[in-house]
């Protein structure tokens, strides 16, 4: 019953130990479509992604036990992970493509399906 602002604060908090008011200052990035198979048939789910700048002294903190840890890597270290075998769950992959393509760390141009063989 939450709002995505709200759901967007809430989660912040759990997941990562960021302020409410840090957390609403949060921009709206991309509305991202996922259909995907799984075991059950098939999985449909929009993701909003946010973006949020944090202060350079920000240290996460997980609140619900939910996290097992973090890191903090460069824009370029990720674009090398999702070019690996990172263990990314797809959700997450998907939102860090989508922000390395906004921020022109990685061609935002997919080749056409048609040519690829």
């Amino acid at each position: 019953g939450l709002s995505v602002a709200q759901t967007l604060v809430k989660e912040a908090w759990e997941e990562a130990g960021i302020d409410p008011a840090l957390a609403a200052t949060a921009t709206f990035a991309a509305r991202l479509q996922v259909l995907r198979e799984v075991r059950e048939g098939l999985h449909a789910e929009t993701i909003e992604a946010y973006d949020l700048m944090l202060p350079d002294d920000f240290g996460p903190a997980n609140q619900d036990g939910e996290v097992a840890g973090f890191r903090s890597l460069t824009l370029a270290e990720v674009a090398g992970e999702l070019e690996s075998d990172a263990p990314y769950t797809a959700d997450a992959a998907l939102v860090a493509i989508d922000c390395l393509a906004r921020r022109g760390v990685i061609d935002a141009h997919l080749p056409d399906p048609a040519r690829i063989q």
